[in-house]
């Protein structure tokens, strides 16, 4: 499965206890190419994951339909 960001809010800074953070659109995609789902996620600043082309996620809401994910994503904060 490849998770593949494919819209995002800008960063929240965080402070002292949370790390930066930001809301993620995510379109979950089968190896044969085929949509499975789409995801809205709260990303977590990460930089020795994101060197390996990794997401560290959190509090995850599913869609089956990407019109559905891009309501959830224009309502979500991080």
């Amino acid at each position: 499965m490849i998770k593949e960001i494919i819209e995002s809010k800008a960063w929240d800074k965080g402070d002292e206890i949370y790390k930066p953070s930001r809301v993620v659109l995510l379109k979950h995609t089968k190896d044969n190419g085929e949509v499975h789902e789409y995801s809205t996620h709260i990303q977590c600043q990460n930089e020795e994951l994101a060197l390996l082309g990794k997401f560290e996620l959190y509090y995850g809401h599913y869609f089956c339909s990407l019109e559905d994910a891009k309501k959830d994503f224009n309502k979500r904060e991080a």
